[in-house]
């Protein structure tokens, strides 16, 4: 099978875009890479400033029930009502047996 010369003409600006296009396919898989290493680093500051945020929020509610004295007192009070609030059952913690 002999290639005529017209084939020749046509053949070469082919391999050039296929080329082209080989390249590009092997730099997809590069640039998807990049993007989603980018996002997994934009989710993990997100993360991390969650946390930051929410430890700040809980220091500066304690710090609120703390300087008015009444966060021991709340809490204290707190404890009484469900220990009022439960049930004591009539069988469990009645008797101890022994017997084995």
């Amino acid at each position: 099978m002999s290639i005529r010369p017209v084939e020749v003409q046509i053949g070469v600006p082919r391999t050039q875009d296929a080329g082209k296009i080989q390249e590009q396919l092997q730099q997809r898989g590069q640039v998807a890479q990049d993007v989603i290493s980018q996002e997994t680093k934009k989710e993990a500051d997100n993360k991390r400033q969650q946390v930051n945020q929410s430890d700040e929020s809980a220091k500066a509610s304690n710090n609120g029930e703390g300087s008015n004295g009444n966060g021991k007192k709340k809490q204290n009070k707190k404890k009484k009502e469900t220990e009022k609030t439960k049930a004591s059952h009539p069988f469990k913690g009645q008797f101890i047996d022994f017997s084995g």
